[in-house]
């Protein structure tokens, strides 16, 4: 599972990389979540995933690559954002966030539901958030 949309080959600063794995961590526990509970995209939802996936493979730097590694860090780019956009599309229903919130209570009650699908995986983050 890459941990950075695109498998960049720079080094990451410790802080980046524990973040970016717990993002990960979170995002797969959402989508377990999510698949736990039999939830299903809406139809917009697909829609918007419908044609992110379009555009990227009739992005003419995909259509016109034959070198294998760039079409394979593309793809993987395509399936890194397709499940980070389809937990955060979850992530809401999950919570049991309403549709209309204020950004800080958003931004708590979020925090509070991860950190209990955490606690049910027995997962703690490094950081203690």
């Amino acid at each position: 599972m890459d941990l950075v949309a695109g498998g960049s080959h720079e080094p990451l600063e410790p802080d980046t990389a524990r973040e970016l794995l717990e993002k990960a961590i979170d995002r797969e526990l959402i989508l377990e979540a999510a698949q736990a509970q039999g939830l299903r995209l809406r139809p917009d939802q697909d829609e918007s995933l419908d044609k992110y996936r379009n555009e990227l493979w009739n992005n003419e730097a995909y259509t016109t690559s034959t070198d294998a590694e760039t079409r394979a860090r593309m793809e993987a780019e395509l399936d890194f954002q397709l499940r980070e956009t389809t937990a955060q599309f979850f992530l809401p229903v999950l919570a049991g966030l309403p549709q209309q919130m204020d950004a800080a209570a958003e931004q708590e009650a979020t925090r509070l539901y991860l950190r209990g699908l955490r606690a049910a995986a027995k997962i703690e983050r490094e950081d203690g958030k």
